[in-house]
């Protein structure tokens, strides 16, 4: 498994290539979405339909879960909140806060299955792309676009690039310096900046 961790030079690098200063609320996102991104790339080594098998499994797991705890066909019955009153003056949980033990698993639960949900839906998205060697590359891309474009930055890219000399659009500088922080395997369209922006343009029009 790949996990990223960038420098503060890395960051600096990564500034002074698309012009941008990058808070630490975007940085922590550029890192959320390439973290997947390199998720993604270990799985394409893998199984992808015995990693959607685990991940369907897992949520079933938490319904069950859920419903034996949650689920009083009774109506709470009396026997019910007497056995979640025990449980909940029995629990011995460091720094108790006002919210219940079973508040907390329900939020827990929820979580559990949202994130059950949003990880099959990125297999999905990988399977359907068409391009295979690029699968999780573009998806990379359109999750940077969002972030960048929710931090009001410019995340367009020049359909028109002329000659395969250099672009200098922003986004592409970013992408290219990012990208120079990955491990060399899951680097893509690394022949120029222009072929970059190629595959950026390419990638963002399939959004």
């Amino acid at each position: 498994m790949l996990y990223l961790r960038l420098n503060d030079g890395e960051w600096r690098g990564i500034e002074a290539a698309c012009g941008w200063t990058l808070s630490k609320t975007l940085r922590d996102n550029i890192i959320r979405v390439t973290q997947e991104f390199l998720t993604l790339e270990n799985v394409q080594t893998d199984n992808v339909s015995d990693v959607k098998v685990l991940l369907e499994s897992y949520d079933k797991a938490a319904s069950r879960f859920f419903s034996a705890i949650f689920a009083d066909a009774s109506g709470q019955s009396a026997a019910s909140i007497h056995a979640h009153d025990l449980i909940e003056s029995s629990s011995k949980r460091p720094g108790k806060s006002e919210e219940s033990l079973f508040d907390a698993m329900l939020t827990t639960l929820r979580a559990f299955h949202i994130a059950c949900n949003s990880a099959l839906k990125q297999l999905r998205e990988l399977q359907a792309s068409t391009c295979k060697s690029d699968k999780a590359w573009r998806l990379w891309i359109s999750w940077l676009t969002e972030v960048i474009d929710q931090a009001g930055l410019p995340s367009s890219v020049s359909k028109d690039l002329g000659s395969k000399a250099k672009t200098n659009d922003q986004f592409t500088g970013f992408v290219w310096q990012l990208q120079r922080c990955l491990p060399e395997e899951v680097r893509r369209h690394t022949a120029s900046e222009v072929d970059c922006a190629e595959a950026i343009s390419d990638a963002q029009g399939r959004l």
